[in-house]
């Protein structure tokens, strides 16, 4: 049976769209992860100590576009300012999208998850925070999530002055050993998305810091924000959970950067 030459030509311009759609959606999620890429070498390159003006461009070269309601008042003495890298919307939503979200939001719309995940359109977050004090860096953290080969793979790390006594007081309770708890510390947590759950690294990090510990912590793989196959461990997103799961006292999880964890999609 011959198909009608309208239904014929419907068909073909279907699949010219659904190309268009799809390369211009690859497209754009491509810059953006240059740009988390270049947001994270930023973030790194900032000390405690330093000031405002340096945050400040900063904050505006990767503005989300909103102001966040749950900020505590900025007063004279102290501040915060966010950067964020938010394709997808998760913390970012804007009253009014461009024309490369709309195409996001279309395309994805229009893929089941798993398809979405195969050819490449990962869901994924790059969010920092600088705080402030007269005017002076004092903190910065930093977090990032993507979607992996079976679950969601997070990394956060924190510039402060001291490491957090609710870190340390991890470590002691599940009687673990750390040789520089004054100045460097990795630890784990676990995550939970829209669509599904999953695991990550937490990175505390001082200004005592050796030049190899603040490198280790910076060191998020934004490859995997753009990979087909996905990684599929917290330690091909962020290499420093490896310093953690290599101290052996991990038990549950001994096998946390060979063996990837089951399907944790919803």
């Amino acid at each position: 049976m011959k198909l009608p030459r309208w239904l014929f030509w419907a068909a073909i311009v279907t699949g010219v769209v659904v190309v268009i759609g799809y390369v211009a959606t690859w497209g754009y999620l491509q810059y953006e992860t240059k740009r988390a890429h270049a947001m994270l070498h930023d973030l790194a390159s900032i000390n405690v100590g330093d000031g405002e003006d340096l945050v400040l461009s900063l904050s505006r070269k990767f503005d989300c576009g909103i102001r966040r309601p749950n900020l505590p008042p900025i007063t004279k003495s102290r501040s915060s300012y966010w950067t964020e890298v938010d394709p997808w919307e998760f913390d970012c939503s804007r009253d009014k999208q461009h024309i490369f979200q709309r195409v996001l939001s279309t395309t994805s719309s229009l893929l089941t998850p798993d398809l979405r995940r195969t050819i490449g359109l990962r869901q994924w977050k790059v969010i920092g925070r600088v705080d402030l004090n007269d005017h002076k860096v004092v903190g910065i953290s930093v977090s990032a999530a993507v979607e992996g080969a079976t679950e969601w793979l997070g990394g956060m790390w924190q510039l402060s002055q001291t490491i957090p006594q609710d870190a340390l007081s991890l470590v002691k309770e599940r009687g673990e050993s750390w040789p520089a708890t004054d100045r460097f510390l990795v630890g784990w947590q676990d995550l939970d998305m829209p669509n599904g759950s999953g695991e990550g690294a937490r990175i505390f990090i001082t200004s005592q810091a050796t030049i190899d510990e603040k490198r280790t912590a910076n060191d998020f793989k934004t490859h995997c924000l753009m990979s087909l196959s996905g990684c599929k461990t917290v330690c091909d997103f962020v290499p420093a959970a490896l310093e953690y799961v290599n101290r052996g006292t991990w038990n549950e999880r001994k096998n946390a950067c060979t063996q990837p964890r089951p399907r944790r999609y919803r």
